[in-house]
């Protein structure tokens, strides 16, 4: 499936985003009952806010989750889910809208969508992430599509096939928001193959991001 997500101008420009993803890769708050949607290797494309619409500038490939707290690894791990530890972690990530320090990381037994659905059947509170590797792509902007928080199903196909209605900046602009609300099952969620799962600690998350 694929996705788009709205980056908040509060702690980013397209600039300061792409400098950090460049050095941590990206990693997203989402809700479990999205992340239940959605499988390794789904492309979500990233944008901000431009004038009254959005300013589309890269996309990341969903690899693995990350925010999990150890009690949220340990849950985890007794469904079956986690599986061996892969890297010690240790780092300090300081991000533009929040911080943490980088736990360990674990190779995920389970599909990505089956650690939405056990997190959300859970009472552990968790800052739960969807994690990638971030890719620039050629810019794009879609008009009158106001910000909106958490991830939508992007039509990718119509959005193809559309024409752009006129250039702003030298950039194409497309008419409509190629919402593809019909798309909400998870076809393609299967084994993690290589997914990872990311834990933290002491994270802090910036008032209003």
């Amino acid at each position: 499936m694929i996705w788009i997500h709205c980056i908040g101008r509060l702690y980013y420009s397209v600039k300061k985003f792409i400098t950090e993803a460049n050095r941590y890769g990206v990693t997203r708050r989402i809700a479990p009952q999205i992340l239940m949607r959605m499988s390794l290797n789904d492309e979500v494309f990233l944008s901000i806010s431009e004038g009254k619409g959005q300013l589309v500038f890269g996309k990341f490939v969903v690899n693995g989750v990350s925010g999990l707290t150890p009690e949220a690894v340990n849950y985890l791990r007794e469904k079956g889910a986690i599986g061996e530890q892969l890297y010690e972690g240790g780092r300090v990530i300081n991000r533009g809208c929040g911080s943490y320090v980088e736990g360990p990381t674990y190779k995920l037994e389970t599909s990505i969508s089956e650690v939405g659905k056990l997190i959300k059947g859970s009472k552990i509170k968790t800052p739960l992430m969807v994690m990638g590797s971030f890719e620039q792509v050629q810019n794009f902007i879609l008009e009158d599509v106001p910000f909106r928080p958490g991830f939508r199903p992007f039509d990718y196909e119509s959005f193809q096939g559309a024409k752009p209605i006129k250039f702003k900046k030298g950039l194409p602009v497309y008419s409509g928001q190629f919402y593809a609300e019909s798309a909400v099952t998870n076809l393609h969620g299967g084994k993690a193959n290589s997914a990872i799962a990311n834990s933290v600690i002491n994270y802090t998350r910036k008032e209003g991001s």
